[in-house]
């Protein structure tokens, strides 16, 4: 039993350190006009001006630095997706068309990676 906790032990302790990024923290479907679709761990998606949105976390992350993903879906080409601002707490998405025009509705879909302050 002795050399089974040993074992054990020995392959605890080669676990990497740090947040666990093999698992999103929050995500959400929804879109610039503040719409929330579907989401996990969002409580807010607050309307900014046009085609800018902030997203608020349930639980806020221990620091401005995770990691995010995000894609789009539109029915024309051209959409320039970005997070222009990270916050524990929230994150502002931006959305605009290749031709410099804005896309109010635009519906987005982002994943957050990282550690919660509960973690």
């Amino acid at each position: 039993q002795r050399q089974v906790n040993e074992m054990v032990r020995g392959l605890a302790s080669n676990l990497p350190k740090g947040p666990d990024l093999s698992k999103a923290k929050a995500w959400i479907k929804g879109n610039t006009s503040g719409t929330i679709a579907e989401s996990y761990n969002i409580k807010a998606n607050t309307s900014g001006s046009t085609g800018i949105c902030y997203l608020d976390f349930g639980i806020p992350f221990k620091s401005a630095g995770y990691v995010s993903i995000g894609g789009t879906k539109d029915n024309s080409s051209g959409i320039d997706f970005s997070i222009s601002t990270w916050a524990q707490t929230t994150s502002q998405i931006s959305m605009a068309r290749t031709e410099d025009s804005v896309d109010a509705d635009g519906e987005f879909y982002m994943v957050f990676f990282g550690e919660l302050e509960n973690e």
